[in-house]
């Protein structure tokens, strides 16, 4: 609407422009200090000019308002209302002029970050002034006679407050000393946490690569690791009981071409699963010095893919993908379970460790709000 107007910056020479040569003009302000003041109602009529304000001597010894300011004004001959428990700040000039704003009459209202609305709508202005009329009603008038006797209380006053605000000025610096030092030493704590977690996390490293050597250190798979994931994995179906866990399997293992294998027709290559595991693992290990992450969800998957491509067929032809029944690779009545293979080796290689040692870390973390780079 081209009668709205928004102020976020002073609307004080807005203000002194409008009222210069009217008729009426009321103005709310809480509070009321020297030059604005003086600057806003310089070419108005003072006879036409009523200002509502607070009158406390607490707003004037904290000097929030100026009791000199008001005594200038009632001199010149501008009415001056104490308005009880007044907060909003409005310029308004019957039929052509509104302001309503967060800037009171002051010379901090014209460097703070305040905005106003202002209309020169005439039915949006006479309805404000409905509104300040009701307001008006509980205004009492402040005479010279109170001007000058409050000046004359809150004199004695004036260097007490005074000696007060540089005293709490003082706190406000020591304070702020205070917690920038506090700032300081966590931020000190956060960065010897960080070195001690990060030293942790090396050795979580150097550990799971001693295990995945220990794995197949000379690039084959020891039988006694063989058979000992077989007797993890390894399920036969019961004709009476389902599936029950069948560790016997593991001494009808055998060696071919891949290494360790376990049952026939289609054989479960365990040398060769396990060794894609193990470049697997050393695969992640280099991202991991490198302070990259890999998800456990996403692991666990691949885990399971390398056992999955590990299935032989009669002709010792591999497969791409093993059909799965419920996380079990079938071979007949007997079963490969890939929840316990990926167990199995995530335990093995020391890599379900540093998966339990980054989600602690992640833990700890957020409590002290230190930032990891692991």
């Amino acid at each position: 609407m081209e009668d709205i107007e928004l102020y976020f910056k002073s609307i004080a020479k807005r203000w002194n422009s409008t009222l210069t040569g009217v008729a009426s003009a009321r103005i709310f302000s809480p509070y009321i200090t020297s030059t604005t003041a003086v600057f806003v109602t310089r070419d108005i009529c003072p006879d036409s000019c009523q200002i509502y304000t607070l009158f406390s001597a607490v707003l004037f010894i904290r000097q929030s308002s100026s009791i000199d300011t008001l005594i200038k004004l009632k001199k010149k001959g501008i009415h001056l209302y104490s308005l009880p428990e007044l907060h909003a700040k409005v310029v308004h000039v019957p039929s052509k002029f509104v302001s309503v704003g967060s800037q009171n009459l002051t010379l901090r209202g014209t460097k703070s970050k305040e905005a106003s609305v202002v209309s020169t709508n005439p039915k949006i202005v006479d309805k404000a002034g409905v509104m300040l009329n009701k307001w008006a009603e509980s205004a009492f008038e402040i005479t010279l006679d109170m001007l000058l006797e409050m000046k004359a209380e809150i004199m004695p006053y004036l260097p007490k407050y005074k000696a007060l605000v540089e005293e709490a000025i003082t706190i406000d610096a020591l304070i702020i000393e205070s917690e920038q030092k506090r700032i300081e030493n966590r931020k000190h704590s956060r960065e010897l946490e960080g070195i001690k977690f990060r030293k942790e996390y090396n050795l979580q490293l150097r550990f799971c690569r001693d295990r995945i050597q220990a794995i197949s250190p000379s690039g084959q798979i020891p039988q006694q690791l063989a058979s000992e994931l077989v007797r993890s994995c390894a399920w036969w179906k019961h004709p009476k009981a389902d599936w029950v866990r069948s560790r016997g399997d593991a001494k009808h293992m055998n060696v071919g071409g891949y290494g360790h294998y376990i049952h026939k027709g289609n054989s479960f290559e365990i040398s060769l699963a396990v060794g894609r595991c193990v470049a697997l693992f050393k695969e992640l290990l280099d991202l991991f010095e490198k302070g990259q992450e890999y998800s456990l969800e996403k692991l666990k998957k691949r885990i399971k893919d390398q056992a999955r491509s590990s299935v032989s067929n009669s002709q010792g032809n591999l497969y791409k993908s093993f059909s799965l029944e419920n996380n079990d690779m079938l071979f007949g009545n007997h079963s490969i379970n890939l929840n316990d293979f990926t167990k199995f080796m995530m335990s093995k290689s020391g890599f379900g460790n540093i998966y339990a040692f980054k989600s602690s870390l992640q833990k700890r973390s957020e409590t002290l709000n230190i930032e990891h780079a692991i």
